[in-house]
């Protein structure tokens, strides 16, 4: 499949807990949905982060293991509005 990944998507400490980071993944997740050929989604974060893990999950990520450098890599499919 066509996958996009997001490396390194982080808020700033002093503006956590604000919505911040939940509004820009979903204006990222919305714009990688009009990309006709987009067909999954991935995401890196600390293996033990576990805001970031409840974040993603909460979007539909599912964790699919660790990368090389001891990441978890999360993986989501993007579905497509059928065109009417």
């Amino acid at each position: 499949p066509v996958h996009y990944q997001i490396f390194r998507f982080m808020v700033d400490a002093k503006l956590q807990g604000r919505g911040i980071g939940r509004r820009a993944l979903e204006l990222v997740l919305a714009e990688v949905k009009l990309i006709d050929t987009a067909q999954e989604l991935r995401i890196n974060y600390v293996a033990d982060n576990t805001v970031a893990r409840s974040l993603y999950q909460s979007f539909g990520f599912s964790e699919i293991g660790l990368d090389q450098y001891g990441e978890m890599v999360a993986s989501m499919a993007i579905c497509h509005a059928d065109p009417q």
